[in-house]
Protein backbone atom coordinates (compact mmCIF):
# COMPACT_ATOMS: atom_id res chain seq x y z
CA UNK A 1 0.00 0.00 0.00
CA UNK A 2 2.58 2.71 -1.29
CA UNK A 3 0.05 5.63 -1.03
CA UNK A 4 -0.95 4.91 3.26
CA UNK A 5 2.87 4.10 3.66
CA UNK A 6 4.38 7.26 2.17
CA UNK A 7 1.36 9.42 3.34
CA UNK A 8 1.81 8.04 7.33
CA UNK A 9 5.45 8.20 7.25
CA UNK A 10 5.49 12.09 6.00
CA UNK A 11 2.46 12.99 8.33
CA UNK A 12 4.47 12.12 11.46
CA UNK A 13 6.97 14.27 10.02
CA UNK A 14 4.51 17.27 9.69
CA UNK A 15 3.41 16.99 12.79
CA UNK A 16 6.83 17.00 15.00
CA UNK A 17 7.40 20.55 12.70
CA UNK A 18 3.68 21.56 13.82
CA UNK A 19 4.95 20.48 17.49
CA UNK A 20 8.21 21.91 17.31
CA UNK A 21 6.92 25.40 15.48
CA UNK A 22 4.33 26.06 18.38
CA UNK A 23 7.33 25.48 20.92
CA UNK A 24 9.12 28.09 18.79
CA UNK A 25 6.85 30.61 18.27
CA UNK A 26 5.69 30.16 22.05
CA UNK A 27 9.59 31.18 23.16
CA UNK A 28 9.71 33.87 20.96
CA UNK A 29 6.66 35.36 22.54
CA UNK A 30 8.27 35.25 26.09
CA UNK A 31 11.31 37.30 24.47
CA UNK A 32 9.87 39.49 22.15
CA UNK A 33 12.48 41.34 20.11
CA UNK A 34 15.50 39.12 20.82
CA UNK A 35 16.73 35.94 18.87
CA UNK A 36 15.12 32.71 19.73
CA UNK A 37 17.86 29.82 19.12
CA UNK A 38 16.07 26.72 19.08
CA UNK A 39 18.19 23.63 17.54
CA UNK A 40 18.63 19.74 17.73
CA UNK A 41 21.60 17.49 17.37
CA UNK A 42 22.03 16.38 14.32
CA UNK A 43 24.64 13.96 15.09
CA UNK A 44 25.92 11.88 12.08
CA UNK A 45 26.52 8.63 13.64
CA UNK A 46 26.75 5.53 11.21
CA UNK A 47 25.55 6.89 8.22
CA UNK A 48 26.36 10.58 7.72
CA UNK A 49 22.83 10.51 6.17
CA UNK A 50 21.00 14.32 5.74
CA UNK A 51 17.76 12.69 5.75
CA UNK A 52 15.90 15.71 4.27
CA UNK A 53 12.99 15.10 6.29
CA UNK A 54 15.41 15.83 9.55
CA UNK A 55 17.76 17.89 8.54
CA UNK A 56 16.04 19.98 5.97
CA UNK A 57 12.58 20.09 6.25
CA UNK A 58 11.97 21.31 10.12
CA UNK A 59 14.33 24.64 9.44
CA UNK A 60 12.12 25.23 5.98
CA UNK A 61 8.90 24.94 8.06
CA UNK A 62 10.74 27.58 10.80
CA UNK A 63 10.09 24.78 13.44
CA UNK A 64 14.03 25.11 14.43
CA UNK A 65 16.03 28.02 14.13
CA UNK A 66 19.83 26.33 14.41
CA UNK A 67 21.18 23.57 13.07
CA UNK A 68 23.71 21.90 14.80
CA UNK A 69 25.73 18.38 13.51
CA UNK A 70 29.21 17.05 15.26
CA UNK A 71 32.51 15.74 14.04
CA UNK A 72 32.94 12.06 14.79
CA UNK A 73 35.10 11.27 11.54
CA UNK A 74 37.63 8.91 13.25
CA UNK A 75 34.72 6.69 14.68
CA UNK A 76 33.35 6.36 11.43
CA UNK A 77 34.07 4.09 8.65
CA UNK A 78 33.66 6.94 5.79
CA UNK A 79 36.44 7.38 3.19
CA UNK A 80 37.38 11.26 4.53
CA UNK A 81 37.00 14.02 6.98
CA UNK A 82 36.28 15.60 4.18
CA UNK A 83 32.75 14.18 3.66
CA UNK A 84 31.83 16.07 6.88
CA UNK A 85 31.32 18.92 4.07
CA UNK A 86 28.49 17.32 2.59
CA UNK A 87 26.36 17.36 6.13
CA UNK A 88 27.10 21.11 6.67
CA UNK A 89 26.23 21.70 3.03
CA UNK A 90 22.34 20.14 3.95
CA UNK A 91 22.57 22.39 6.98
CA UNK A 92 23.71 25.43 5.02
CA UNK A 93 20.82 24.80 2.83
CA UNK A 94 17.90 24.19 5.64
CA UNK A 95 19.29 27.60 7.14
CA UNK A 96 19.29 28.94 3.70
CA UNK A 97 14.68 29.52 4.24
CA UNK A 98 15.02 31.83 6.99
CA UNK A 99 18.62 32.30 8.16
CA UNK A 100 19.02 29.77 10.37
CA UNK A 101 22.26 30.00 11.29
CA UNK A 102 24.39 26.54 11.68
CA UNK A 103 26.44 25.36 14.81
CA UNK A 104 29.10 22.67 14.27
CA UNK A 105 30.63 20.66 17.27
CA UNK A 106 34.71 19.82 16.72
CA UNK A 107 35.45 17.77 18.99
CA UNK A 108 39.37 18.43 20.63
CA UNK A 109 39.21 15.25 22.52
CA UNK A 110 40.79 11.57 22.64
CA UNK A 111 40.84 10.45 18.46
CA UNK A 112 41.15 14.20 17.08
CA UNK A 113 44.62 14.90 15.99
CA UNK A 114 45.41 18.60 16.33
CA UNK A 115 46.24 18.91 12.49
CA UNK A 116 42.44 17.97 11.90
CA UNK A 117 41.04 19.58 14.57
CA UNK A 118 42.61 23.16 12.73
CA UNK A 119 41.09 21.27 9.21
CA UNK A 120 37.61 20.88 10.75
CA UNK A 121 37.24 24.77 11.29
CA UNK A 122 38.73 25.45 7.55
CA UNK A 123 35.98 22.94 6.20
CA UNK A 124 33.20 24.25 8.90
CA UNK A 125 33.85 28.29 8.05
CA UNK A 126 34.36 27.40 4.16
CA UNK A 127 30.55 25.62 4.25
CA UNK A 128 28.99 28.20 6.46
CA UNK A 129 29.27 27.56 10.10
CA UNK A 130 28.69 30.25 12.08
CA UNK A 131 28.71 29.00 15.72
CA UNK A 132 31.68 26.78 16.92
CA UNK A 133 31.49 24.22 20.03
CA UNK A 134 34.71 22.52 21.49
CA UNK A 135 32.27 21.02 24.31
CA UNK A 136 33.85 20.58 27.52
CA UNK A 137 37.62 21.99 28.17
CA UNK A 138 38.24 21.64 31.53
CA UNK A 139 38.99 18.05 34.23
CA UNK A 140 36.92 15.10 34.38
CA UNK A 141 35.66 15.53 37.53
CA UNK A 142 31.96 17.03 36.94
CA UNK A 143 31.05 15.82 33.07
CA UNK A 144 31.29 13.05 31.00
CA UNK A 145 34.20 10.89 29.61
CA UNK A 146 34.36 13.54 25.94
CA UNK A 147 36.65 16.17 27.50
CA UNK A 148 39.95 17.63 26.90
CA UNK A 149 41.93 18.72 29.74
CA UNK A 150 44.56 21.19 30.21
CA UNK A 151 47.51 19.13 32.75
CA UNK A 152 46.72 15.56 30.36
CA UNK A 153 46.50 17.42 26.83
CA UNK A 154 48.72 20.51 26.82
CA UNK A 155 49.24 20.56 22.82
CA UNK A 156 45.32 20.28 22.44
CA UNK A 157 44.99 23.65 24.31
CA UNK A 158 47.63 25.20 22.15
CA UNK A 159 45.91 24.06 19.01
CA UNK A 160 42.95 25.39 20.54
CA UNK A 161 44.29 28.84 21.65
CA UNK A 162 45.54 29.54 17.87
CA UNK A 163 42.28 28.43 16.15
CA UNK A 164 40.63 30.89 18.17
CA UNK A 165 43.30 33.72 17.96
CA UNK A 166 43.09 32.86 14.05
CA UNK A 167 39.67 33.04 13.55
CA UNK A 168 39.51 36.23 15.27
CA UNK A 169 41.52 38.16 13.28
CA UNK A 170 39.36 37.61 10.25
CA UNK A 171 36.15 37.15 12.64
CA UNK A 172 34.78 40.74 10.77
CA UNK A 173 34.44 39.16 6.92
CA UNK A 174 34.10 36.32 7.92
CA UNK A 175 30.73 36.18 10.39
CA UNK A 176 28.96 37.94 7.58
CA UNK A 177 30.00 35.49 4.59
CA UNK A 178 28.45 32.92 2.59
CA UNK A 179 29.88 30.54 0.51
CA UNK A 180 29.25 31.41 -3.20
CA UNK A 181 26.36 30.21 -5.03
CA UNK A 182 27.54 26.85 -6.51
CA UNK A 183 26.67 26.23 -10.44
CA UNK A 184 26.26 22.29 -9.76
CA UNK A 185 23.48 20.77 -7.32
CA UNK A 186 22.73 17.57 -5.98
CA UNK A 187 19.17 16.56 -5.23
CA UNK A 188 18.26 15.31 -1.99
CA UNK A 189 15.05 13.60 -2.27
CA UNK A 190 12.11 13.29 0.47
CA UNK A 191 10.56 10.90 -1.72
CA UNK A 192 13.76 9.16 -1.47
CA UNK A 193 14.49 9.11 1.97
CA UNK A 194 11.05 8.08 3.05
CA UNK A 195 11.80 4.95 0.79
CA UNK A 196 15.37 4.24 1.25
CA UNK A 197 13.72 3.83 5.48
CA UNK A 198 10.95 1.48 4.35
CA UNK A 199 12.59 -1.01 6.79
CA UNK A 200 11.85 1.15 9.14
CA UNK A 201 8.50 2.26 8.78
CA UNK A 202 9.48 5.57 6.72
CA UNK A 203 10.47 7.02 10.19
CA UNK A 204 13.88 7.65 9.85
CA UNK A 205 16.34 7.14 12.53
CA UNK A 206 20.60 8.14 12.83
CA UNK A 207 21.30 5.02 14.04
CA UNK A 208 18.98 2.66 12.76
CA UNK A 209 18.77 3.32 8.49
CA UNK A 210 20.70 0.65 7.03
CA UNK A 211 19.32 1.18 3.53
CA UNK A 212 22.18 3.46 2.85
CA UNK A 213 23.53 3.21 -0.47
CA UNK A 214 21.50 5.69 -2.35
CA UNK A 215 22.97 8.03 -0.03
CA UNK A 216 26.56 6.98 -0.30
CA UNK A 217 26.31 7.53 -3.73
CA UNK A 218 25.43 11.21 -3.07
CA UNK A 219 28.65 11.37 -0.85
CA UNK A 220 31.05 10.19 -3.87
CA UNK A 221 29.50 12.26 -6.11
CA UNK A 222 30.12 15.33 -3.79
CA UNK A 223 33.62 13.79 -3.06
CA UNK A 224 34.19 13.22 -6.64
CA UNK A 225 33.13 16.86 -7.58
CA UNK A 226 34.39 18.88 -4.67
CA UNK A 227 38.28 16.83 -5.57
CA UNK A 228 37.37 18.29 -9.03
CA UNK A 229 37.66 21.69 -7.93
CA UNK A 230 33.55 22.15 -8.26
CA UNK A 231 31.31 24.14 -5.90
CA UNK A 232 28.60 21.98 -5.10
CA UNK A 233 25.04 22.89 -3.62
CA UNK A 234 22.29 20.51 -2.46
CA UNK A 235 18.68 21.13 -3.53
CA UNK A 236 15.63 19.53 -2.29
CA UNK A 237 13.16 17.92 -4.75
CA UNK A 238 10.44 20.11 -2.83
CA UNK A 239 12.72 23.11 -3.67
CA UNK A 240 12.83 21.85 -7.40
CA UNK A 241 9.14 21.09 -7.60
CA UNK A 242 8.51 25.14 -6.23
CA UNK A 243 11.09 25.93 -9.88
CA UNK A 244 14.29 26.48 -7.27
CA UNK A 245 16.42 24.96 -10.10
CA UNK A 246 16.98 28.38 -12.35
CA UNK A 247 20.12 29.24 -11.12
CA UNK A 248 22.04 26.04 -11.63
CA UNK A 249 23.81 24.29 -14.99
CA UNK A 250 23.91 20.60 -12.99
CA UNK A 251 22.11 18.76 -11.23
CA UNK A 252 22.29 14.68 -9.81
CA UNK A 253 19.96 13.09 -9.12
CA UNK A 254 20.32 9.83 -7.13
CA UNK A 255 17.45 7.02 -5.97
CA UNK A 256 14.42 5.75 -7.66
CA UNK A 257 11.65 8.29 -6.13
CA UNK A 258 11.47 11.79 -6.34
CA UNK A 259 8.26 13.64 -5.82
CA UNK A 260 5.72 14.09 -8.84
CA UNK A 261 5.40 17.70 -8.60
CA UNK A 262 9.11 18.00 -9.06
CA UNK A 263 8.88 16.34 -12.54
CA UNK A 264 7.91 18.81 -14.66
CA UNK A 265 9.85 21.72 -13.74
CA UNK A 266 12.82 19.15 -13.95
CA UNK A 267 12.32 18.33 -17.56
CA UNK A 268 11.44 22.36 -18.50
CA UNK A 269 15.28 23.25 -17.13
CA UNK A 270 16.73 20.93 -19.13
CA UNK A 271 14.79 21.64 -21.91
CA UNK A 272 16.01 25.21 -21.35
CA UNK A 273 20.02 23.91 -21.12
CA UNK A 274 20.39 22.02 -17.93
CA UNK A 275 22.49 18.94 -17.64
CA UNK A 276 20.90 16.27 -15.73
CA UNK A 277 23.08 13.34 -14.75
CA UNK A 278 21.34 10.00 -13.20
CA UNK A 279 21.80 7.28 -11.19
CA UNK A 280 20.53 4.18 -8.91
CA UNK A 281 16.98 5.04 -10.42
CA UNK A 282 17.10 8.33 -11.23
CA UNK A 283 13.67 9.49 -9.84
CA UNK A 284 11.71 7.14 -12.46
CA UNK A 285 9.13 6.63 -9.47
CA UNK A 286 6.88 9.04 -7.54
CA UNK A 287 6.24 9.00 -3.99
CA UNK A 288 3.55 6.50 -4.17
CA UNK A 289 5.35 4.18 -6.43
CA UNK A 290 4.13 4.92 -9.59
CA UNK A 291 6.20 5.87 -12.71
CA UNK A 292 7.11 9.42 -13.65
CA UNK A 293 6.51 9.30 -17.19
CA UNK A 294 7.65 11.85 -18.25
CA UNK A 295 11.50 11.47 -16.93
CA UNK A 296 11.55 8.54 -19.51
CA UNK A 297 11.20 10.89 -22.62
CA UNK A 298 14.00 13.31 -20.34
CA UNK A 299 16.51 10.45 -19.97
CA UNK A 300 15.60 8.95 -23.73
CA UNK A 301 14.64 5.74 -21.98
CA UNK A 302 11.44 3.42 -22.87
CA UNK A 303 12.05 1.24 -20.04
CA UNK A 304 14.27 -0.42 -17.29
CA UNK A 305 14.61 -3.06 -14.72
CA UNK A 306 16.33 -2.04 -11.82
CA UNK A 307 18.07 -4.40 -9.46
CA UNK A 308 19.28 -3.34 -5.97
CA UNK A 309 21.03 -6.21 -4.70
CA UNK A 310 22.65 -4.69 -2.16
CA UNK A 311 21.22 -1.64 -0.29
CA UNK A 312 23.21 -1.60 3.08
CA UNK A 313 26.90 -0.97 3.17
CA UNK A 314 29.87 0.35 5.06
CA UNK A 315 31.80 1.87 2.07
CA UNK A 316 35.43 1.57 3.96
CA UNK A 317 34.69 -2.03 4.99
CA UNK A 318 32.11 -3.24 2.86
CA UNK A 319 33.63 -1.62 -0.70
CA UNK A 320 36.89 -3.44 -1.22
CA UNK A 321 35.62 -6.74 -0.66
CA UNK A 322 32.60 -6.53 -2.50
CA UNK A 323 31.37 -8.81 -5.36
CA UNK A 324 30.76 -6.72 -8.85
CA UNK A 325 27.23 -7.60 -10.08
CA UNK A 326 28.73 -6.40 -13.63
CA UNK A 327 31.52 -4.73 -15.37
CA UNK A 328 30.49 -1.78 -17.45
CA UNK A 329 32.29 -0.97 -20.70
CA UNK A 330 32.47 2.62 -21.80
CA UNK A 331 31.12 3.07 -25.76
CA UNK A 332 30.45 6.44 -26.52
CA UNK A 333 30.30 10.11 -25.44
CA UNK A 334 27.33 12.54 -26.38
CA UNK A 335 28.89 15.43 -28.50
CA UNK A 336 30.95 18.19 -26.54
CA UNK A 337 31.50 15.66 -23.32
CA UNK A 338 34.34 13.64 -22.53
CA UNK A 339 34.65 9.90 -21.74
CA UNK A 340 37.44 7.69 -20.38
CA UNK A 341 38.06 4.64 -21.61
CA UNK A 342 38.41 2.94 -18.76
CA UNK A 343 36.32 0.12 -17.16
CA UNK A 344 34.76 -0.37 -13.79
CA UNK A 345 32.51 -2.74 -12.03
CA UNK A 346 28.89 -2.52 -11.18
CA UNK A 347 28.77 -2.35 -6.89
CA UNK A 348 25.06 -3.23 -5.32
CA UNK A 349 22.96 -2.40 -8.15
CA UNK A 350 22.69 -3.02 -11.65
CA UNK A 351 20.03 -1.22 -13.82
CA UNK A 352 19.20 -2.81 -17.44
CA UNK A 353 18.26 0.06 -19.34
CA UNK A 354 16.21 -0.20 -22.93
CA UNK A 355 16.90 2.96 -24.67
CA UNK A 356 14.41 4.93 -26.84
CA UNK A 357 15.10 5.98 -30.31
CA UNK A 358 17.34 8.94 -30.35
CA UNK A 359 19.41 8.22 -27.19
CA UNK A 360 23.36 7.32 -27.47
CA UNK A 361 24.54 4.02 -25.58
CA UNK A 362 27.28 5.71 -23.31
CA UNK A 363 28.01 2.38 -21.79
CA UNK A 364 27.56 -1.51 -21.50
CA UNK A 365 27.45 -4.36 -19.25
CA UNK A 366 30.04 -6.83 -20.05
CA UNK A 367 28.08 -9.76 -19.63
CA UNK A 368 25.73 -9.57 -22.35
CA UNK A 369 26.19 -6.29 -23.89
CA UNK A 370 23.17 -4.42 -22.86
CA UNK A 371 22.88 -1.17 -22.34
CA UNK A 372 24.29 0.27 -18.97
CA UNK A 373 24.29 4.16 -19.18
CA UNK A 374 22.30 6.47 -21.86
CA UNK A 375 22.75 9.78 -23.11
CA UNK A 376 19.73 11.85 -24.81
CA UNK A 377 19.47 15.30 -25.76
CA UNK A 378 16.54 16.96 -24.51
CA UNK A 379 15.73 20.51 -26.12
CA UNK A 380 18.96 23.18 -25.47
CA UNK A 381 19.98 20.41 -22.16
CA UNK A 382 20.73 17.09 -21.79
CA UNK A 383 20.50 13.99 -19.34
CA UNK A 384 22.93 11.21 -18.50
CA UNK A 385 21.61 7.97 -17.08
CA UNK A 386 23.89 5.02 -15.87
Amino acid sequence: RPVQYYEQADFRFQLWYEELAAQTRALEAKHPGQRVIVGANYSPHMNVWPDVRQWVGPFKANAMTMSWTEDWWWQLPENSPQVYGFLLDALRLAGSYHGAPMQYYIMPFKGQSNDNLRRMHGLAYAHGAKIINHFITQNQAMITWDYVDQSESPRTYQALSDVIRETGAVEGRLYSALPQKAKVAILLSRAADTWDTEDLGGAGHFYGAKYNVNNDERKALWMALRHAQYPVDLITDEDVAEGKLTDYAVLYVVGAEMLAGAVKPLAEWVRNGGILCATGGGGLLDEYHRDNTLLYQVYGLKGHTLDRKVRGIRPRRDLPAMEPLDTVVPKAALPGMALEAAEFPALCYRDALLPAEGALVLAAYKTDGSPAAVGHRYGRGAAIYS
